[in-house]
């Protein structure tokens, strides 16, 4: 039971996120459904908005009594984002902005976090019992702006039973210090890397080629989106190129996101990475090393010199 719910924690984000309406525009554009096992409505139930300057908060009752935070300008809401970027709240990933997975509350984590949103969705709500225990298992979207970004970016939070348990982090706000090559830098090698590639990708909303960074044993995922060339009978993948890693961000997908979990939810606990990246990449992803032309040691060695000029190569044959 819980396996399912945390690989509905991970369905519902990609869904919700890429469902959601961009603030600059009146259309909405939506990843289809058939790419997903779902059976469950997973439709926002709830949303509630607010700018930075308004008094109003979303009204929850907490398990501890929080003062509220004074409301804040736009301006002060933009330094103090702006600083969390660059500090991260003072905690180390998969911790975030001072919110840990598995041990964060959710009304302390609203408490940290609505005096600089602009907008909180609530996903469904889901009600199980296991064990004999009832639980409830909720996500919610925050949307937040960076000034000088004219994309808004978006955190995640799955919530169980007033706990914080895995987040999904979107750019912009991924692309301060955790582009490849910087995360390659902060974390070293990962456990394993899938990639999923085509030359176009079927699904509009999804990149064409996907990595995805391994990192299970310290509670992080990263997915990276990239337009790949055809270099005669292979598909050449640039991540130094300016602009690889950030396609189409404007809806929300896997460039440059971050999932962030509690390393100790193990075995039937997470979604197993290979089914979560064949779902970010819209296809089957395979290993790294069976498919292109490095192993992680080279790719490593490679991509975390953001100058390097190397692209990385897999055969187009092996791909539908």
């Amino acid at each position: 039971m819980i396996k399912t719910k945390i690989i509905l924690f991970v369905l519902i984000m990609i869904l919700l996120t890429n469902c959601a309406e961009p603030l600059s525009s009146t259309t909405n554009t939506a990843i289809p459904q058939s790419i997903f096992t779902l059976t469950v409505n997973v439709e926002p139930s709830i949303t509630i908005t607010r700018t930075p300057q308004s008094t109003n908060q979303p009204t929850l009752t907490p398990s501890v009594t929080w003062t509220p935070l004074p409301t804040v300008s736009v301006q002060e809401s933009n330094v103090k984002i702006k600083e969390l970027l660059e500090n991260n709240g003072g905690c180390a990933l998969p911790c975030w902005w001072g919110i840990t997975p598995n041990k964060t509350a959710w009304t302390e984590a609203l408490y940290y976090l609505s005096p600089y949103i602009f907008q909180l969705e609530n996903g469904s709500t889901d009600a199980y019992t296991e064990n004999g225990k009832r639980h409830t298992y909720t996500n919610f979207q925050f949307l937040y702006n960076i000034l000088d970004e004219a994309t808004p970016s978006r955190i995640v939070l799955g919530v169980r039973d007033d706990i914080v348990i895995g987040m999904s982090i979107y750019p912009p706000g991924t692309e301060h210090k955790y582009q490849l090559h910087q995360l390659l830098a902060l974390l070293g090698p990962p456990k394993q890397i899938l990639i999923s590639a085509q030359q176009s990708s079927p699904i509009p909303e999804l990149p064409p080629t996907v990595l995805v960074l391994d990192y299970s044993e310290i509670g992080i995922w990263a997915s990276y989106g990239y337009l790949p060339t055809q270099v005669g009978e292979n598909l050449s993948i640039c991540p130094h190129t300016l602009g690889a890693g950030n396609y189409e961000i404007t809806y929300g997908n896997v460039s440059g996101r971050l999932e962030l979990f509690d390393p100790k939810m193990e075995g039937s606990e997470r979604m197993p990475i290979e089914k979560y990246a064949n779902m970010v990449g819209g296809f089957t992803a395979k290993k790294l090393e069976d498919v292109t032309n490095m192993n992680i040691e080279t790719f490593y060695n490679t991509f975390i010199d953001s100058e390097s000029g190397v692209c990385l190569e897999t055969r187009a044959d092996l791909w539908p």
